[in-house]
């Protein structure tokens, strides 16, 4: 899982899988515990990835994570809700908060 801050915007990876999240589009983020419906996605041990329906956000994440609901970082943008688990939280907020202000 690794989330690369680019120009262009907020690059999502995890193998074969990407996404990228214009940071004009980013209207919020918070850090928060989500709660895990097992019954509404599929999840593989260890990582949580792609859209997961949680009931307490009332629509889908779109899961780039170590974990199924513990500490994620939920961005949300005009369209999607990004939920990921950066390993230095604070230092990874405070770059996401330089990018969008520009």
């Amino acid at each position: 899982m690794r989330y690369e801050f680019k120009e262009d915007g907020l690059y999502l990876i995890c193998g074969k899988y990407k996404d990228k999240i214009d940071y004009k589009d980013i209207e919020s983020w918070e850090n928060k515990n989500l709660t895990f419906n097992p019954l509404a996605s599929t999840r593989i041990p260890g990582f949580s990835l792609g859209d997961c329906y949680y009931s307490d956000e009332g629509s889908t994440v779109r899961m780039y994570t170590t974990s199924s609901g513990k500490d994620i970082l939920l961005i949300k943008t005009k369209g999607i809700k990004y939920g990921i688990t950066p390993e230095k939280i604070d230092d990874f907020i405070l770059e996401l908060e330089k990018r969008v202000k520009e």
